[in-house]
């Protein structure tokens, strides 16, 4: 989940309309820019328990997690079965 955290964290960066949302959150939550911009160091501080915890605080056990797996298209256009 860090990994995953950090890299899109990396890309959005690079564009501006991820800063003009950080101040215009900033501004409209009265809060110092320089606090949003210690997400990194916010991030690599998570620990395993930690999202464990937050996992079992908010799922029951009425949810499921699932994973998605698109179907592949092959070259001559039908999809793999």
């Amino acid at each position: 989940i860090k990994e995953t955290q950090l890299l899109e964290l990396k890309e959005n960066q690079k564009k501006n309309g991820y800063w003009l949302q950080k101040i215009k959150r900033a501004d409209f939550n009265q809060e110092e820019i320089a606090k949003k911009a210690d997400l990194e160091k916010r991030i690599n501080a998570l620990t395993r328990q930690a999202i464990q915890d937050i996992a079992k605080k908010y799922t029951t056990k009425s949810m499921f997690v699932g994973t998605l797996q698109p179907e592949k298209e092959m070259k001559d256009g039908f999809k793999k079965k």
